[in-house]
């Protein structure tokens, strides 16, 4: 049994300091794990612990005007942008409990297993670098695409087999933010685009009473697990 957090609109800074109390209980068995589900305002770029600068294409002055912070974490992945009209989803699993064990890869292909499911419902046929990899370029192979626009981004982190940070689906989200970075290392010069829920089925989808519904099922279903929706402390 997982515990289910719906946090609502919430800052990066103080979901991150919820996850990390958050991995230290998993990590101690005082909690038997947990999904938090978020989404971020104000909005805020993530940049992964191998990317750089270099992928930020928007001035200090730009950024500055729509109070954006780049922020760098833990994650693998490159550069991406979380806001209003995005869902994300920090899974802290211990990996010693779950039915592979130690499989990075399979937690992988599970997340996006489970983004592929709850997009299902909206009509939409999301694919993996491992379902179509000749419609993907070798720089971005994880994550979820329909076509050859992306719609959900996934970066990880793993302590101790204990996972955090997570991913990110685009159901409503103001897409203009994108241009102002390269995202994940799609460069629109190759044909790769972001796209979203909304854009994609062209009718109006409410992240948390029309989509994060789905995607927890979804969640419970691909990762056999029950979720009991509990509360949790959000003051930073």
């Amino acid at each position: 049994r997982v515990k289910l957090y719906k946090l609502g609109q919430l800052s990066f800074n103080a979901s991150l300091q919820i996850q990390q109390r958050l991995l230290q209980q998993v990590k101690s068995g005082t909690c038997p794990g947990a999904l938090m589900l978020v989404e971020h305002t104000p909005p805020v770029l993530t940049i992964g612990r191998r990317d750089t600068h270099d992928d930020i294409l928007a001035s200090k002055e730009e950024l500055s005007a729509h109070q954006m912070d780049v922020i760098r974490v833990g994650r693998g992945g490159g550069i991406t942008w979380h806001g209003p009209g995005q869902l994300v989803a920090y899974p802290i699993l211990d990996l010693n409990m779950m039915k592979t064990k130690k499989n990075l890869r399979w937690y992988v292909s599970s997340l996006e297993e489970t983004v592929c499911a709850s997009l299902q419902k909206f009509g939409l046929q999301g694919h993996t670098h491992s379902t179509q990899q000749h419609t993907i370029a070798e720089h971005a192979l994880t994550g979820v695409w329909v076509g050859r626009n992306k719609i959900a981004a996934l970066g990880i982190q793993v302590s101790r087999w204990v996972t955090w940070h997570g991913l990110c689906v685009n159901v409503r989200p103001d897409l203009s933010f994108y241009s102002q970075i390269i995202p994940c290392g799609i460069s629109p010069d190759r044909g790769l685009g972001v796209t979203s829920i909304e854009k994609e089925t062209g009718s109006p989808v409410d992240v948390w009473r029309d989509y994060a519904p789905t995607f927890i099922d979804s969640f419970a279903r691909v990762f056999e697990t029950q979720l009991q929706e509990d509360s949790i402390d959000t003051k930073e």
